[in-house]
């Protein structure tokens, strides 16, 4: 189990833009999987509609 985790932007100065735009990609299909569910329920539904909100907001456009 970790102790501690380190969150520095700095360590992600050399990823690629590709990893970031495929990560970004594979929340939003997880959002949208989940919502349209069979088995979502209101409190999930509602969870990732902000979170989809939140991305589109961040977006350019």
């Amino acid at each position: 189990m970790p102790v501690s985790v380190i969150l520095d932007g700095a360590v992600t100065r050399h990823t690629p833009e590709w990893l970031f735009l495929s990560t970004g990609i594979r929340a939003v299909d997880h959002a949208v999987e989940t919502f349209l569910s069979i088995d979502a329920n209101d409190y999930w539904t509602a969870q990732h509609c902000m979170r989809l909100d939140c991305y589109m907001r961040g977006s350019p456009e």
